[in-house]
């Protein structure tokens, strides 16, 4: 059997392979330790894919002698998932800004299909997720009032600048990181002022600044993962004060939670210290590696 992936002959030797789906079910292992994934697969002249499984698996292997195969790196796939989901949310700010009922009557029926599509690239983004489940239920009792139209709107613009943000995490981490450097410098300041604002009661402020941390570097791990898939080598010979990517940030989540426990215990003092004297730091080490990646 010859396996092409790609317009390359692929060098791979059957074992206990004894159909078509084991040998399909084997280069798809063997293509996730590279972050690849199918696309395509033909065979006589058959796109494999299109169809039902059952039909094609229990070929045998002996009757298959040329197979074809596409396979994509994941980030494009993401990508361009990502890409059809700002495309719906783009149609659905034409609809309502034209009062094209059809074209929502359409979109509502996609809906669905979109909210979870676009959720498995949230990872727990709460908000986010009560965004699209405030927009679908929205646009499926709309009655056209300015305000309802409006809100709708502004939803949509808050779901595109998130998602706008995650494509670029995706197609072009680097300039993700370096976007994400920028934050962390202003982030950097207001980090060392939160023991100050709780000393003067001013809570709610240092809660917010907090949350924003927590948000810069979940987004700061994302991207670490995204340009490790595309550029593999040269982000495994990464050092961050003289430690690996991964062992600073495992120190680095050693001492959040210390920060959370400390707020639970609500040690204003305690959490003064850790934000000044061991986060802050690593946030203008993590800035600097940002801006030289980029």
């Amino acid at each position: 059997m010859e396996i092409r992936i790609n317009d390359t002959v692929l060098d791979f030797t059957l074992e206990n392979e004894k159909n078509l789906g084991e040998v399909i079910e084997q280069i798809d292992l063997w293509l996730q330790e590279s972050n690849l994934v199918l696309t395509s697969i033909t065979f006589d002249d058959r796109e494999l894919l299109s169809q039902p499984s059952p039909e094609w698996r229990d070929t045998p292997v002996e009757k298959v002698k040329t197979l074809k195969l596409v396979a994509k790196p994941r980030y494009e796939i993401l990508a361009t998932n990502m890409e059809t989901i700002l495309e719906f949310l783009s149609l659905l700010q034409k609809a309502l800004e034209n009062h094209d009922i059809k074209l929502l009557e359409e979109l509502q029926e996609g809906f669905s299909l979109m909210k979870e599509s676009a959720k498995k690239h949230l990872s727990g983004n709460q908000q986010t997720e009560l965004a699209l489940t405030e927009l679908g239920n929205s646009i499926n009792s709309i009655s056209w009032e300015k305000t309802e139209v409006n809100k709708a709107l502004h939803i949509i613009n808050q779901l595109a600048e998130t998602f706008n943000k995650l494509l670029t995490e995706i197609s072009n981490p680097v300039k993700a990181l370096n976007n994400l450097a920028l934050e962390l410098e202003q982030c950097i300041s207001e980090i060392s002022d939160v023991s100050l604002l709780l000393q003067t009661g001013k809570d709610r402020k240092a809660m917010e600044t907090i949350i924003r941390f927590t948000e810069l570097n979940e987004n700061m791990i994302r991207v670490f993962l995204n340009l490790k898939k595309s550029r593999l080598k040269e982000i495994e010979e990464l050092t961050i004060d003289g430690m690996s990517l991964e062992e600073f940030y495992t120190e680095l989540n050693t001492i959040l939670k210390e920060l959370v426990e400390a707020f639970h215990a609500q040690d204003s003092v305690l959490i003064g210290d850790l934000l000044e004297y061991e986060i802050a730091p690593r946030l203008e080490s993590i800035k600097i590696l940002g801006q030289d990646l980029s």
